[in-house]
C-alpha cells in the first residue's frame, strides 16, 4: 500500500496583536503631537526667562566692573570746562586719553569676568518655563551656560539738565553692549544685552551755549541730550 506524502500547508496566521500594534502608534502619535505643543508654547517662554537671567548676570558683572574702574577717575579727570570772560562755558574739553582708558578697562574686565566659570554657568528651575506663577521656582534645574561673543562695544554719551539760574547738571553715561550666547541642552540662541551706566556728572555754573543741547531730549522736558562731538 503506498502512501501519498504531500506538504504542510503553510496557514497565514492573522494577526492578533493588530489591535495592539495600532493602539500603540496611535499613542506614539498623540505623544508626539502634544510634545510639539508643549514645546511651540514653552519656546517663547524659555528665550524669555534665559534672556532675564543672561541679561541679570552681565548687568551685575558690567555694573561691578564699571564701578571698580570708575573708583580711579571723577569729572574732572575727564573733561575740563573753559569759560570766556562773560562767565559762559566756551568749551567742554574732554581728555581722551583718561576716558579710552576707562572704556578700554571696563570692556577689558567685562570679557575677562565672563570667562569666568562661575560667571558662565546659570541655573533656571524648571518650573519657571511652563508661564505660571504658581510653579515659579520650582523643579529640577535646568543648567544653561552663556558665552560672550566678540568684543564688548561701548558709547559714551551725555545729558544736560537744568538746574536753576546759571546752574546746569552735566552727566555721563556710558553704554555697554554685550553679544552673548546662551546654550542649553534644549536649544541655544544669541542676544544682544545693552546697558547703560552712569559714570560721572558735575554741576556746571554759568551759562551753557544751546550748541550744546539737541532737540532729541529724556522723558523730562528739563533734560537734552548731547549729540555733538566734545571739542
Amino acid at each position: 500500500m503506498y502512501k501519498i506524502y504531500s506538504r504542510k500547508r503553510f496557514k497565514i496566521k492573522n494577526f492578533k496583536n493588530k489591535g495592539k500594534l495600532t493602539k500603540i502608534l496611535l499613542i506614539l502619535i498623540i505623544a508626539f503631537e502634544t510634545s510639539s505643543l508643549i514645546l511651540n508654547y514653552m519656546n517663547p517662554i524659555f528665550e524669555q526667562v534665559s534672556t532675564y537671567e543672561a541679561k541679570k548676570l552681565t548687568t551685575f558683572i558690567a555694573n561691578e566692573q564699571t564701578t571698580n574702574v570708575m573708583k580711579n577717575y571723577n569729572y574732572d579727570s575727564m573733561f575740563s570746562i573753559e569759560k570766556d570772560t562773560e562767565g559762559k562755558v566756551s568749551m567742554i574739553q574732554m581728555n581722551m586719553y583718561k576716558v579710552n582708558m576707562i572704556t578700554s578697562d571696563i570692556a577689558y574686565y567685562i570679557q575677562e569676568q565672563m570667562k569666568s566659570p562661575e560667571n558662565t554657568s546659570i541655573s533656571i528651575p524648571m518650573g519657571n518655563f511652563l508661564g505660571v506663577n504658581l510653579f515659579s521656582g520650582y523643579g529640577p534645574n535646568i543648567k544653561m551656560r552663556v558665552v560672550m561673543l566678540g568684543n564688548v562695544e561701548t558709547d559714551l554719551k551725555s545729558e544736560f539738565l537744568a538746574k536753576g539760574i546759571n546752574q546746569t547738571l552735566h552727566r555721563v553715561y556710558l553704554q555697554i553692549d554685550c553679544n552673548v550666547q546662551i546654550l542649553s541642552s534644549y536649544k541655544k540662541f544669541e542676544e544682544k544685552i545693552q546697558n547703560q551706566f552712569l559714570i560721572a556728572e558735575n554741576v556746571i555754573l554759568g551759562e551753557i551755549p544751546s550748541t550744546y543741547y539737541s532737540l532729541e531730549g529724556f522723558d523730562s522736558p528739563e533734560s537734552t541730550r548731547d549729540t555733538i562731538n566734545y571739542k
